[in-house]
């Protein structure tokens, strides 16, 4: 899979690094170190921005301990449920927003570059 880095942001007290890649939707790992991927592929902006919240929000939840497996397979997202109260969901978008606003110009710039490359093959 192609990938290609937007850059390193903070997001309360983790450094997690960005990925544009092929496909659509997105994915985090949290080990050796935090990086989401986001699917270049996407036709609207509006799609792009909507996979950074998604994914941020979910590793942070992970990090918050706020994230649970509701089945013994763990293969269907699905199966995740998310428990938190609203000191810990004020931290979640404290942490959120620090990451958001700081990688969203690169990730627009990286978007646009990633559909110009596909464009031209």
């Amino acid at each position: 899979m192609k990938e290609k880095l937007v850059g390193t942001y903070c997001a309360g007290y983790e450094n997690i690094t960005l990925f544009i890649r092929d496909g659509s939707g997105g994915d985090f790992n949290v080990l050796p170190d935090s990086k989401i991927r986001i699917g270049g592929d996407e036709e609207e902006w509006q799609r792009v921005v909507e996979c950074v919240i998604h994914e941020i929000f979910e590793l942070l939840l992970l990090r918050l301990n706020c994230r649970y497996n509701s089945s013994n397979l763990g293969r269907s997202n699905g199966a995740y449920l998310f428990v938190f109260n609203h000191v810990e969901f004020e931290d979640l978008c404290a942490r959120a927003s620090e990451f958001i606003s700081a990688c969203m110009f690169d990730t627009h710039k990286a978007w646009n570059s990633w559909r110009k490359l596909k464009k031209n093959g």
